[in-house]
């Protein structure tokens, strides 16, 4: 989680993704859904780093096309208890 607009800032994030777009390289969303928040681990630092660009950019998508929606689904999350 990182604060501000994608669009404004981390630029490095916003290259990354822009790059992966060029080179048809953005991975399939579910692929990104198999991971527990915050982390990828066990994937290579690349990757890692693509993966986390192309979850900003996505989130930003979601944040400025559906943004009551995004806001309700947070609301939800943040209330939803964690089980070990």
């Amino acid at each position: 989680c990182e604060p501000g607009d994608f669009d404004r800032k981390n630029d490095e994030w916003r290259y990354v993704f822009q790059e992966m777009m060029r080179n048809n390289s953005v991975y399939p969303l579910e692929f990104l859904t198999n991971y527990k928040m915050g982390s990828f681990p066990g994937v290579y630092s690349r990757a890692m780093g693509d993966m986390y660009a192309q979850s900003c950019a996505f989130v930003n998508f979601l944040i400025h096309e559906y943004p009551d929606e995004f806001i309700a689904y947070q609301k939800k999350m943040a209330g939803v208890k964690k089980s070990d």
